[in-house]
């Protein structure tokens, strides 16, 4: 099985599931109802509920993840601990087809990774009722700080990508990249070639293209202000920004400005400030576009 990666999706880890989900509507994010998640605990565990639920958005290629704490009984200091750090883009999931293989790959260069983790969730569908997806996930936990970065196999992708969810209302068809914000840009770069993921110098830091397709580009918290003018990262290291492509960027400019959203225009690109987005900037661009470095 190859162990070639794509950006799946990112996930914005917010204190108020509800207030995330209207704010992403109004950015024009078609959005399924809550989802909660559930799993084992422990790999011999039974399934039990998290405490923690989603709402996503889903495009062509790859989708958005709005994450939140539903109910604070239950196991999710994980995400106590990242809102402690900072709200916005923490989740950064490389898709693979075989997640087993993947590990082993990655297994060189972190010799202590947990085993392949299988979670599910209940998966609303749009005619009504829901389907169980099951999910297999490597995760690197705290080796790679930057971002929540782990490698994903959906074994039931058909359950997710529904026909009738993939049409957004500002025009977006597909997850394009993201931008993470490095005390050591360089140092960063080469833990993912560790991985696999071979990247290079490009303006303002560098880039990794994911061979199956999207890019994670990294920058110096001194490059910030030379491509989102105005914004502060949230922490350092963390991640600042993802970027999506659009199939009609008139149509997404109409939107925002019926929305009542600010954006900053650009040739072929518009970029949305973090605080109308729950801590992340947005950028949306159309086909061939890098969206900044």
């Amino acid at each position: 099985m190859t162990t070639e990666l794509c950006l799946d999706h990112v996930g914005i880890v917010v204190p108020d599931l509800e207030a995330a989900r209207q704010a992403y509507d109004r950015l024009g994010f078609r959005l399924t109802p809550r989802s909660p998640h559930e799993g084992r605990l422990t790999p011999d565990g039974p399934v039990e509920t998290w405490g923690s639920g989603n709402h996503c958005a889903m495009f062509r290629r790859g989708y958005l993840e709005l994450l939140g704490i539903t109910d604070p009984s239950k196991h999710h200091e994980h995400l106590k601990e990242r809102l402690g750090r900072y709200q916005g883009l923490q989740l950064v999931a490389l898709g693979c087809a075989d997640a087993a293989a993947v590990r082993t790959r990655w297994a060189g260069a972190h010799h202590d990774l947990r085993p392949v983790a299988e979670v599910s969730r209940a998966v609303p569908q749009a005619a009504g009722g829901s389907r169980p997806a099951t999910f297999r996930i490597v995760y690197l936990d705290d080796q790679f700080p930057e971002a929540m970065l782990f490698a994903i196999e959906h074994v039931d992708p058909d359950a997710l990508w529904q026909p009738e969810l993939l049409s957004q209302p500002n025009a977006v068809t597909a997850l394009r990249g993201v931008t993470i914000v490095s005390p050591d840009p360089r140092a960063t770069a080469g833990r993912l070639r560790d991985l696999g993921l071979d990247g290079a110098p490009a303006a303002g830091g560098w880039r990794v293209p994911l061979a199956l397709g999207g890019w994670i580009d990294l920058m110096a918290p001194s490059d910030v202000e030379a491509r989102f003018a105005g914004e502060t990262p949230p922490a350092v290291p963390s991640a600042i920004a993802v970027t999506y492509e659009v199939a009609d960027i008139d149509a997404t400019a109409r939107h925002l400005v019926g929305a009542d959203i600010a954006f900053e225009p650009g040739d072929g690109c518009l970029r949305v400030p973090a605080k109308y987005a729950q801590g992340c900037v947005i950028e949306f661009v159309t086909p061939g576009m890098g969206g900044g470095a």
